[in-house]
Formats: C-alpha cells, sequence, structure tokens
C-alpha cells in the first residue's frame, strides 16, 4: 500500500520486470557501467530513485554499491562531488 501524493492507503501493483529492463539500460546507456565498477548513489534509500540505483541497478550489472550512512550534505562538506569521482572511481547518481 502507498499513500502517494493523497495521503489515503490504496493498493498499487508494481510490475518489476520492466523496471528491472530500464534500470539495466540505465545503468548500460546512462552511466556506461561495466562489471566491477562503483556505483554511489545520494538518494535516501526509501525513495524510488534511492532503492533503484543503490541496490536494483548495480545488482543487475554486478556493480560494487557504495553506501554513505549519513546526511549526503556531510559528505560534501567534506570532499568535493568531482574530487570523490575522480579519486575512487565511482560513478554517481545525484
Amino acid at each position: 500500500y502507498t499513500s502517494g501524493t493523497t495521503g489515503k492507503p490504496k493498493g498499487i501493483i508494481r510490475d518489476h520486470g520492466g523496471t528491472a529492463v530500464i534500470l539495466h539500460n540505465a545503468m548500460k546507456y546512462v552511466y556506461n557501467a561495466k562489471a566491477g565498477d562503483g556505483m554511489f548513489c545520494t538518494s535516501d534509500i526509501g525513495w524510488v530513485l534511492g532503492h533503484s540505483f543503490i541496490i536494483y541497478g548495480p545488482l543487475l550489472m554486478d556493480l560494487d554499491q557504495f553506501y554513505f550512512r549519513a546526511n549526503p550534505l556531510e559528505l560534501l562538506t567534506q570532499v568535493s562531488i568531482g574530487k570523490f569521482s575522480r579519486e575512487t572511481k565511482v560513478f554517481l547518481s545525484l
């Protein structure tokens, strides 16, 4: 069940097959990701972007997954996002 934007709980059906195809294609063609690459997503894992690009997308492409357990802004104040990406060779999804 989800409350969505209305605040009223309602049942939903999510098509996982199509989601997997889209995520695989996004990882392959948008991020040019290959097995063994790293992926870091600053989204919260509870949001669709978060679980899509923190869990499912990297799993489909056999990528290393990086987690930062805090406010992403804390990471950005400690090191620049570009420097982080260059030095770790990690793909970033903001």
